[in-house]
Order: C-alpha cells, then sequence, then structure tokens
C-alpha cells in the first residue's frame, strides 16, 4: 500500500511539473506572428524584383502585402498562466489516483502476507496460544474471502487454517468457494482430497476430478501418488500399487510423507506372491556423511548398461531398507526386468537424485544374479570400502528343506585359526533370506578390527535347525573356502550333520 501511494505522489510531482515548464515555455518563448511572416515574405519578394529589375514585380508585393495587413486580426496576448492551475493539476492527478486505488486495489495487501507469515509460525506456540492465534486468523480470513477481494492466497491459508484446527467441512466449503471463483491451487487442491477422503472415508468423484487436475499440472505429485497407490491396494492391485508408490517417493519434498509411502511400500511389498519375478534386497545403511542423501538402487543387465529398474529413496538415513527390483520400477515400459537373465545390482548414496549420477559417496554392487530365480540379496553401506570386504553369495542346495525361520550363520575364521579358537565373523540371517549375497567387512567382527587379516577368511555357512549357535545334529552346513579380502565366492548349503559328525561342542566353542 505504502509503495503505490508513493507511486501516485511521484505521478502527480511528474505531471505537475510538466504543467510547469509548459507554463513557463509559453510564458517566456519569442512567439512567431502573422505579421512577420509576412513582412519577411514581403522583403524577400522585393528583394527578388530588384535583382530582376522588375518594377511592376515591385508594385505587386506591394499590394499584396497592404493586403495582408488589413486583413489581419489582432491576436491575443499569451499572458503567463497561473501557478493556481499547476497546484490544482497536481492535486487532480493525485486524488484521481487514490481513488482509482480504493476503487480497484487492495488496501490488505500487506496483512494478507502476514497471514502466511503467522500461520507457519503457529507450530512454535503453546497449544492455548496457537488454538486463540487460528481462530482470530479464521475470522479474518473469512471476511477477506467473503469480500470482492478474495484471491487464491487468501483461499489457500483460510483452508490451511481449518485444517490445523480439523475443520474439513471449512476446508471442503471454502475450496468450492475458491473453485466457483477460479482461485484454486495446486496445494489447496491436494487439501481438499485430503480433507474429502477423511469425511466420507472414500475417493469421491470431485476428489478425483481434483486430482486429475492436479496431476496436469504436477505430474506425479506425491500425495496424488499416495492415493492413487491406496486405491490400487484396496483394489488388491499391489503392483500397480507400488508404482504410485515408488514414483510418489521419488518426488517428494516432505521428510514425513516420505516415511509414510516408505510403510505403504513394505506394507504392498508383503502381498507380493512368492512367485513374482523380482530381485528382494536388504540394504543396510550404516553411514550417512550429509544430509539430504538419496538412495538410488538399480539393476543392470551389463556393465556401463542403462539401468532396467531403479527403486530410489531420499532423505536417507541409518537404517535397513527392504526394496523389492521387478518390472513395476521400469526404467522404459519395453525394457523389463523379467525379460532378463543375468543382472547386478548397484546400491548407491549420493547426493544428487540422478541415477546416471558420478559422485556417488558410497556404492555397493551384488554379484550377477537371475532375476527368474527369486534372489534375495544383502548389501551394506558403509564408511568401509567395498574392497576391503569379502562378497558371499549363500544358496540352499538342492532338496534341503527346512522352516523360513530357521536361523543361518555365516561364519569367518582366520586362515590359521584351529580348531576351538572363536571365529572372527559370524553373521546371522534366516533361511527366507536365501538365496543371499552379502558383503563381510570389519563391522561384522565379533570384536573390534582396523582391517580384515591380509590373508583373507576362511568362509561357511550353516543352518542351524536349533537356532543356536552350537553345532547340532541335522544342521546343514556349507562347503568351506578361503577368501582373500576384495574377492567373492558362493557357498552352497547341502552338507547335513550327523551325529558321527559332531565333535565336542567345548572344543569348537560352538563353531
Amino acid at each position: 500500500m505504502i509503495l503505490t501511494l508513493a507511486a501516485i505522489i511521484l505521478l502527480g510531482v511528474a505531471v505537475g511539473g510538466w504543467i510547469y515548464l509548459d507554463t513557463r515555455y509559453q510564458q517566456d518563448a519569442q512567439r512567431w506572428s502573422r505579421r512577420d511572416a509576412n513582412l519577411a515574405i514581403h522583403a524577400e519578394r522585393v528583394a527578388e524584383a530588384e535583382r530582376d529589375e522588375a518594377e511592376q514585380d515591385k508594385v505587386e508585393a506591394d499590394h499584396l502585402l497592404l493586403n495582408e495587413v488589413t486583413d489581419e486580426e489582432p491576436e491575443t496576448p499569451v499572458g503567463p498562466r497561473s501557478f493556481i492551475l499547476q497546484i490544482a493539476g497536481c492535486v487532480l492527478v493525485c486524488v484521481l489516483g487514490f481513488l482509482g486505488y480504493l476503487v480497484w486495489g487492495d488496501l490488505q495487501a500487506s496483512t494478507l502476507e502476514r497471514f502466511g507469515q503467522q500461520l507457519a509460525e503457529l507450530p512454535n506456540l503453546e497449544p492455548d496460544q496457537q488454538a486463540r492465534q487460528v481462530k482470530k486468523l479464521i475470522a479474518q480470513l473469512e471476511r477477506r474471502n467473503n469480500s470482492r477481494h478474495r484471491s487464491a492466497a487468501s483461499s489457500y491459508y483460510l483452508i490451511s487454517a481449518y485444517t490445523l484446527v480439523d475443520d474439513l467441512d471449512g476446508v471442503i466449503r471454502t475450496h468450492k468457494q475458491a473453485e466457483a471463483n477460479n482461485m484454486t491451487s495446486v496445494d489447496s487442491d491436494v487439501f481438499r482430497i485430503h480433507a474429502e477422503e477423511m469425511v466420507y472415508g472414500e475417493v469421491t468423484a470431485d476428489a478425483l476430478r481434483v486430482a486429475e487436475r492436479v496431476l496436469a499440472t504436477v505430474p506425479d505429485h506425491p500425495s496424488i501418488m499416495r492415493l492413487f497407490g491406496v486405491m490400487a491396494y484396496r483394489d488388491e492391485e499391489y503392483i500397480k500399487a507400488r508404482n504410485f508408490f515408488e514414483r510418489g517417493i521419488r518426488n517428494t519434498q516432505d521428510p514425513d510423507l516420505a516415511r509414510q509411502l516408505e510403510v505403504y511400500i513394505d506394507v504392498t511389498n508383503e502381498q507380493l506372491n512368492e512367485d513374482h519375478i523380482g530381485i528382494r534386497l536388504n540394504i543396510d545403511v550404516q553411514t550417512v556423511s550429509a544430509p539430504g542423501l538419496w538412495l538410488t538402487v538399480f539393476a543392470q543387465a551389463a556393465e556401463n548398461d542403462p539401468p532396467i529398474a531403479v527403486v530410489q529413496r531420499p532423505f536417507v538415513r541409518k537404517t535397513n531398507y527392504n526394496i523389492v527390483l521387478d518390472d513395476a520400477v521400469a526404467m522404459l515400459p519395453h525394457v523389463l526386468l523379467s525379460d532378463a537373465n543375468r543382472v547386478r545390482v548397484i546400491a548407491r548414496l549420493s547426493p544428487s537424485q540422478s541415477v546416471l549420477s558420478t559422485d556417488a559417496i558410497k556404492e555397493v554392487s551384488s554379484g550377477w544374479l537371475d532375476p527368474s530365480t527369486l534372489p534375495k540379496v544383502s548389501l551394506r553401506l558403509s564408511n568401509r570400502a567395498t574392497e576391503d570386504g569379502i562378497s558371499i553369495s549363500v544358496s540352499l542346495g538342492t532338496g534341503i528343506a527346512a522352516e523360513d525361520d530357521a536361523t543361518v550363520f555365516i561364519i569367518g575364521r582366520t586362515v590359521a585359526s584351529k580348531d576351538g579358537d572363536p571365529p572372527l565373523i559370524v553373521k546371522r540371517v534366516r533361511k527366507r533370506d536365501l538365496p543371499l549375497d552379502v558383503v563381510l567387512t570389519v563391522e561384522d567382527a565379533m570384536l573390534p578390527l582396523e582391517e580384515l587379516p591380509e590373508e583373507g577368511l576362511e568362509v561357511y555357512a550353516r543352518l542351524s535347525r536349533t537356532g543356536n549357535t552350537t553345532r547340532a545334529n541335522n544342521d546343514v552346513e556349507s562347503n568351506r573356502a578361503q577368501v582373500q579380502v576384495g574377492n567373492s565366492t558362493r557357498l552352497i548349503l547341502d552338507e547335513v550333520v550327523r551325529e558321527t559328525d559332531l565333535i565336542d561342542a567345548d572344543s569348537e566353542a560352538g563353531m
């Protein structure tokens, strides 16, 4: 408002200055009269007649001048314009400008900006103070929204205030009014959809119409993807639901919504059929060196090939991520993971969301996998480099059966260890996780280690029927392999332990 009034005053000064300068010009300038023009023309004609020695022409010039003088009307002298006229012009312009501002302008524009600031500060207030402030804001915004000064901003602020007090009917009512005046925004549309879902317990036709409008403006809007994903889940279309949830989590800027979508994805993954073709991964993130990092997990068919399937998680934290790579997260609709017979999985921590980013902070990869075998892979992102570990692939041998909850120990010993010496590394997984790819590092060690032995480890796996570390009858063990750091091996659980194979448990310290 202050800027507008200042502009009106400057306009008045400019117009007044123009009037003043024009008055000074009219007062001081030497005007060229008709008499002066006639005399100048007569002088030229006489001079020309004298050069030509034409007396008759001189006489005609004199007659013409005499006629002009006879017909000439006296000029009205132009006097100085009154200074009052200048002042009146300035005042008139200022008054007209101010009246125009009162009619077409918005005297409360600055107040509207304060509404947004006050709404942003509400979470920092005490509950009682917050309730009073919200009530006051709602009253002010309702008055404005019912006036001719309503706008998309005032409607959004009022909808936000109603949301804070859980007045869902107020949200719907205000949005309908804004929609009738073509004053909606993407954020107010999202509030309307959520309110209708809560009030009616379902996604109404109006909510779907508004959702389509949001997607026309912001494709893959995370809140709309969440909505469509929930609808697909209720219809038991789990692949479709996963697609919506994954698209939403890739585009969210809200950490809380990202966590919510992670839960939805985990629940949806649990509903997939056991024979669903895909790669199930457990990504153990043990290091987060900076805020706002992205976890990108993808499968590729060959080195330097573009990804076939991609999953991303924003706002990475130290936790275990359960991820499924399948056709629902295919990069291209005509290139599917289920059609590939050999892929490898790469997990990457990066500040960039780009799948092709080259600024990875941490990156690990699995061995080559066949998606049709429904592999299960475990990868770890830690402060240790991948080459400082030992990659192991563990699978169940043909004809070996066990409960899904049966415990599988992956054991690493120093190459020079003797019977009875405690193992260096013991990692516990479940039979349901097999086949499984893991990387053993010093962080898996039972005691603190600076680095793995230079000569490597002797590694093997054991499926325990009792869940105990002690070797027992009917346990299943794998082959044993000596592996140097940075290399990999494959362990197959296919050797059943018999009583005759057992040795004194004390002599082997349970391993």
